[in-house]
């Protein structure tokens, strides 16, 4: 189920079978989102203005 496949983590593989299973979905926003390169200085800017903690643990605390 797509649950099971969110808790292995979606990695190449996981994509693959999921689209595979699914091939009604589209996933070309999906292809042209993850091309997108944001420079190191804007995601400091955006953490920074929104007061994010930048900890090297997914903004956890």
């Amino acid at each position: 189920s797509e649950l099971q496949l969110a808790g292995k983590g979606f990695n190449p593989e996981v994509e693959k079978e999921f689209k595979n299973r699914n091939k009604e979905i589209s996933f070309h926003w999906v292809d042209k989102m993850e091309q997108i390169r944001i420079p190191e200085t804007e995601k400091q800017k955006f953490a920074r203005e929104g007061g994010l903690a930048i900890n090297g643990n997914g903004g956890r605390q």
